[in-house]
């Protein structure tokens, strides 16, 4: 199988078939990269886009009439070839292909999808990864671990095969400070006694859960739990009132592929909680996106207040901040 990730470049009336064969390819071990997909909200596209041709070990072009005439695509194409990438043409439609590609062996997809797609399958030397049924229960979170675009290796964990360590509740509730202080206990969870206000609920003996984390593209599973999480989140900080608006654009996006993404509750937040601060002097594990520092999660304090997991100081709250959401499902 082909190292590194795999680019793929195409002109924005092909977008409905770049997506689909991504997709496909998302049920392989691939690890593939497209930007309707893979750029975050609010996160610059010309450098998203140069960061992934930089880092990528494979460029799949898409040639049809409009990418053959499109200055990005094109640009795309001299970049690779330029930087010695291994370039794969697919001839979605007839056109004139440019000169500089026309020594590459194309993949023809003009006929027959399902043999185009063999066929690049067979080019990539990857294939569908077999999974096992998923039980239906309310515990099976994780559909399929294949469904992010951005697969890096076999698939982390076969949900059905083994069940999380701890059930959290996933629905919204209004808590007390002490329902806070119970519910801290209840799972060993730390959170310090820094602040005045938050000593009343703070748990500084907590040592926090023994956490599983796979990271997977864009997103990190915890088998420990059977939560999925952004591996980032909101490119910036909101009013908890936006939180809404932001998560409904990442389900209409299908972001890493799934469109069930929701606000964390206080006590799956908590579950990222560390006792003990990492290189970068936060209180969670280094492979989630350290900007992040404080999080909105679902549930209220009152009317007017939301809880919210604060990893600097490593303590939870319910004051009214601009805060991070890192949508968890």
């Amino acid at each position: 199988m082909v190292k590194g990730t795999t680019f793929i470049s195409y002109a924005r009336p092909d977008s409905e078939f770049a997506l689909k064969l991504a997709k496909d390819l998302q049920t392989t071990a691939a690890t593939i990269w497209l930007d309707q997909l893979n750029i975050e909200f609010g996160e610059n596209w010309d450098n998203a886009v140069q960061k992934a041709l930089a880092g990528c070990g494979i460029f799949v072009v898409i040639l049809t009439p409009a990418a053959v005439a499109s200055d990005n695509v094109m640009d795309e194409v001299a970049y690779a070839l330029s930087n010695k990438k291994q370039v794969l043409p697919i001839l979605l439609q007839t056109c004139d292909i440019p000169f500089r590609l026309s020594r590459k062996q194309y993949i023809d997809f003009t006929n027959s999808y399902d043999h185009g797609r063999k066929q690049l399958f067979k080019a990539l030397n990857v294939s569908p990864v077999v999974k096992a049924p998923v039980k239906k229960t309310a515990k099976a979170k994780i559909k399929s671990e294949s469904g992010a675009i951005t697969v890096e290796a076999a698939p982390i964990d076969v949900p059905g095969l083994r069940s999380p360590k701890y059930s959290l509740r996933g629905s919204p509730a209004t808590l007390s400070g002490d329902d806070v202080k119970k519910m801290l206990k209840k799972y060993d969870f730390y959170s310090s006694d820094k602040y005045d206000w938050a000593k009343a609920w703070s748990n500084v003996d907590g040592k926090g859960i023994v956490n599983d984390f796979q990271r997977k593209g864009q997103v990190i599973f915890d088998a420990t739990t059977g939560l999925t999480w952004q591996q980032s989140g909101s490119p910036a900080s909101m009013i908890f009132e936006k939180t809404q608006a932001y998560i409904e654009a990442l389900n209409k996006k299908e972001f890493a592929g799934y469109a069930d993404w929701r606000l964390p509750t206080l006590e799956e937040a908590m579950s990222l909680m560390a006792s003990k601060e990492n290189k970068h002097g936060l209180h969670i594990d280094a492979i989630f996106d350290q900007k992040k520092k404080w999080i909105w999660t679902a549930d209220k304090r009152s009317a007017s207040a939301s809880w919210f997991v604060g990893f600097s100081d490593g303590f939870c709250g319910s004051y009214v901040f601009n805060l991070y959401v890192r949508a968890v499902r």
